[in-house]
């Protein structure tokens, strides 16, 4: 049975969540990209508000290559570690991180008013480095979905709770087209290294 795009890029996600293994594999035959080629399909859209409350859409970003992940401000592990690595590739690229976004969308709608993004960024030392995007849960719902992010939390009503969410870092070119998937446990100087390529393009 032949799968679709959509199906093959979820089971893609599914698989390298759970089997980091493909972090190392070259994106692509003949490409210099580190992880998981997607080819070059346009990016889903959304239209999300950043930490200053201020609407941001992907289309807004175009001309510039793009560091996408998913997270949440009260994670305990996974999710400083990422925004650290996103810290240290932008300090790393010195004034070429100005054609770089680097964005985080929210798996905790319900906790991660703009405020606390904003409190987060400024605690990691990420102000003006990174854009962390936040919403409604329909509208964050759908942009998961379009990026084939699996979110799991505890049943409403708990103030403390953990989010259990996919691990996925996608690298967009200029044009917001789709170009690899990375994961959490990459080198920063993978990232940099893809983005770099990218920005040269």
């Amino acid at each position: 049975m032949r799968l679709g795009r959509n199906s093959v890029l979820a089971f893609l996600l599914a698989v390298c969540s759970l089997a980091t293994a493909c972090q190392g594999q070259a994106a692509g035959r003949g490409s210099s990209l580190v992880g998981t080629n997607l080819g070059a399909e346009a990016a889903p859209g959304f239209t999300l508000l950043d930490q200053q409350g201020k609407e941001v859409a992907l289309s807004d970003l175009k001309g510039k290559t793009v560091a996408l992940t998913f997270l949440y401000s009260s994670c305990p592990d996974i999710c400083p570690v990422i925004t650290n690595k996103f810290g240290t590739v932008h300090d790393a690229l010195g004034e070429r991180a100005r054609a770089v976004a680097f964005v985080a969308v929210t798996v905790d709608p319900e906790r991660d008013t703009t405020a606390r993004l904003r409190q987060y960024l400024e605690a990691q030392g990420l102000a003006g480095k990174m854009l962390f995007l936040t919403g409604d849960r329909a509208q964050l719902e759908a942009v998961w979905d379009a990026y084939h992010i699996l979110v799991s939390r505890p049943s409403q009503g708990q103030a403390a709770y953990t989010v259990t969410h996919s691990d996925a870092v996608y690298v967009l070119d200029k044009d917001s087209r789709m170009r690899a998937l990375m994961h959490t446990d990459l080198l920063p100087a993978d990232l940099q290294r893809n983005l770099e390529l990218l920005i040269a393009k």
